[in-house]
């Protein structure tokens, strides 16, 4: 290490190690009684009694995760009480931040072929875990095993400084809130006994269990519940992770006797059909007789939760949310050979897991140049008025991408993929839900990609001109053909998006320029010209970005090749994605 500086100062350098390797206690299968007796004080009406069995032993975080561990794993740490150290809980992260963490975390596990995978706990695991045998509001003395609003000082504090659980869990209450995987229960518990509960399957917010430095007393007990939206952060909020055991080797068992011998065989491209009943694995099989790029293994539930979807090998998954459905890729570039995936869960759930290969190419069409009329004329339905004819000219052809942007393709340049259908349309659908600003984002990168391969390709949106001459396609009209069997819209969607290419092209052999998704391009917002203009741009400045061609949701009058709508660019809705020019 080298401090320099300039000036007279003193200084302190402090050193810090952060903790190697989280650790884990296993907690035994059993059974208890779930909430509180009525004469508990402070009770509440959420908190409604009744039995659960928890049907096997699993494996729970001896602490909160740590601002240490989170940095390790992240690169950053978002911690309000950074001041508290590396060993305190990390806090002000969302449960949406926790999936990520969860992501990288099992990707970085599968890479060094260790087998584990994390997840958060369930509520019932949760509260099971933190009585640990006991039957009252706490397991122990306040002051002896909880930082609450009476000893904190109103501040974190390192985890493990207090007392633990019978379990050898120390902070399960008190520190900080703690995300479980659960949507929240609002009409209160079951009325009867349960095993295994995953909770609602789905909801408006997840629930958060345990108390923080900042609650009294009576908000530290163990059937003490809150809840909090997903994408909500807070400086009273952490978690605690539950850790999977996984096997090591091809035939291997897990640690409940589950074999991948009797593996069914599933071809890449196919699907396979199964139940998750209790706590179970199942093992399929696929052989690859050329590298791929990626694939994709899609869960669709019609029960409780499928849980996490693992594949057994160097190949790592990407875990999602859990909730009854989920798209999990196969990273790393998966060699030829045999591979074997892992389907594990909890509840009672049929599924359908379906491998698919992503598309390894974005594909391009080259559009020629010429002159056409922008805009509508006064009579056509659904014209208004910022849709005023004008004549265009673009002097050069240009390559258009021949389908909206996948969310495969997405994934496969941004590691993520926050598509509101991800869960129900998959890696072939429209990405959506992305802002303009992190459309940037993904070309910046993807050109960075191109660069890096000495590629001449580069990317970017079409302008607003260069898409409505790419989506009219010669035509004159209101549509380049008819509109149910073109687009998807309000009267034939089902409500959600579609796989990209399943309706016609248009002369230019573009898919979708109608409908599925609005597409955003280029250009600010603004009155067209009143002339002739040849490669406009449209306006040098402004508030909001155009988007184009109409969604899934929208009605006729906005499914149309000259209609205009727009958005600010840091805005991201289920409604919009984009396509993309290629320059050579």
């Amino acid at each position: 290490l080298r401090v320099s500086g300039l000036g007279t100062a003193d200084y302190t350098l402090t050193l810090q190690e952060t903790l190697d390797a989280m650790e884990f206690v296993r907690i035994p299968a059993g059974s208890f009684v779930m909430g509180s007796p009525e004469d508990e004080e402070d009770r509440e009406s959420s908190e409604r009694q009744h039995e659960v069995r928890i049907s096997r032993d699993f494996w729970m975080g001896k602490y909160e995760v740590t601002q240490g561990e989170w940095e390790a794993v992240m690169g950053s740490n978002p911690s309000y009480n950074k001041d508290c150290g590396a060993q305190c809980p990390v806090e002000t992260v969302s449960w949406e931040d926790v999936q990520e963490f969860i992501r990288k975390l099992n990707k970085r596990e599968w890479e060094s072929g260790s087998g584990h995978a994390y997840r958060l706990p369930t509520e019932a695991e949760w509260e099971y875990a933190a009585r640990a045998g006991t039957t009252g509001a706490r397991h122990g003395e306040l002051d002896e095993i909880a930082w609450y609003r009476a000893n904190s000082g109103g501040r974190k504090h390192p985890v493990g400084a207090l007392s633990p659980n019978a379990w050898g869990l120390h902070d399960m209450l008190g520190n900080v809130l703690e995300w479980t995987a659960d949507w929240y229960w609002y009409d209160r518990y079951p009325s009867g006994a349960v095993t295994d509960p995953t909770g609602p399957s789905t909801g408006s917010d997840r629930v958060i269990r345990g108390g923080s430095v900042s609650t009294s007393a009576g908000y530290v007990r163990s059937a003490y519940r809150r809840y909090d939206p997903p994408g909500r952060r807070h400086s009273a909020v952490g978690f605690r992770l539950v850790r999977e055991q996984g096997p090591s080797g091809p035939g291997a068992e897990d640690d409940h006797g589950d074999t991948r011998d009797a593996a069914t065989e599933v071809a890449v491209g196919d699907s396979a059909q199964g139940r998750i009943e209790g706590f179970e694995v199942d093992w399929f099989q696929f052989r690859t007789t050329a590298a791929l790029t990626w694939v994709t293994a899609y869960t669709v539930s019609d029960g409780d939760t499928v849980g996490h979807l693992h594949v057994a090998g160097r190949d790592p998954p990407l875990a999602d949310d859990n909730t009854g459905g989920a798209n999990f890729r196969i990273t790393a570039g998966v060699p030829a050979g045999t591979h074997y995936l892992r389907v594990s869960g909890f509840g009672t759930a049929d599924y359908t897991l379906t491998l698919q290969e992503t598309l390894d190419a974005m594909e391009f069409v080259r559009i020629p140049a010429g002159t056409f009329v922008m805009g509508s004329p006064e009579d056509e339905e659904g014209h208004r008025s910022n849709e005023s004819q004008h004549e265009v000219t673009l002097s050069e052809g240009f390559w258009m991408g021949k389908y909206e942007v996948t969310q495969g393709e997405w994934e496969s340049v941004t590691g993520s993929n926050r598509a509101s259908f991800r869960h129900t349309c998959g890696p072939r659908c429209p990405v959506e839900r992305v802002s303009w600003e992190d459309v940037q984002g993904f070309v910046a990168r993807l050109n960075e990609r191109e660069a890096a391969a000495g590629r001449a390709a580069r990317y970017r949106l079409p302008t607003e001109a260069e898409w409505e001459y790419a989506a009219r396609a010669g035509t004159t009209g209101a549509r380049y053909g008819e509109l149910d069997e073109i687009a998807w819209y309000e009267e034939n969607s089902g409500r959600k998006t579609h796989p990209v290419g399943q309706k016609p092209a248009n002369a230019f052999r573009l898919h979708d320029m109608l409908g599925n998704v609005w597409e955003w391009t280029a250009d600010w917002f603004g009155p067209y010209p009143s002339g002739a203009v040849t490669d406009p741009t449209g306006p040098k400045t402004g508030l909001n970005r155009v988007i184009r061609g109409g969604d899934w949701s929208g009605d006729a009058r906005v499914v149309r090749s000259a209609h205009r709508s727009y958005g600010p660019p840091g805005y991201g809705s289920s409604y919009v994605g984009f396509r993309l020019v290629r320059t050579d």
